[in-house]
This record gives structure tokens, sequence and C-alpha cells, in this order.
């Protein structure tokens, strides 16, 4: 797992987010008074100011089907 706080990424395609973290984010968007940045961008924001941890799999966990 690598911490995304000080890496430039975009993207919040897919996600796991703890119940903690659901709360945090539901509490965060109810606050928001103004969306000025697309939302991958409001996150990595969040994250670089320490608001929200991230982390990346890298390689990607990836698997395909048997069939």
């Amino acid at each position: 797992m690598v911490d995304l706080q000080n890496l430039i990424f975009f993207g919040a395609t897919s996600y796991v987010v703890t119940y903690r973290g659901a709360d945090k984010l539901t509490r965060l968007f109810r606050e928001q008074k103004e969306y000025d940045l697309p939302y991958d961008l409001w996150i990595r924001k969040l994250v670089h100011q320490g608001v929200l941890k991230a982390k990346v799999a890298f390689p990607f966990i990836a698997t395909i089907s048997g069939e």
C-alpha cells in the first residue's frame, strides 16, 4: 500500500471506505459550502491537507475470470 498524502494523483473511480471514513466523508460533504473542484481533485486536496487518509495498492490488485 502506497500512502497518497505526498503524491500527485487523480481519479476516484473505485475505493474502499471504512465505516468511520464514510461518516467523515458524509460530514465533509455536508460542510462543503461550494463545490468548485471536480470530486477527485477535492478528495486529493483533503488527502494532501491530512484531513483524509488514502492509500493505493501497487501493483494494482486485479483478477481475471476462470472462464
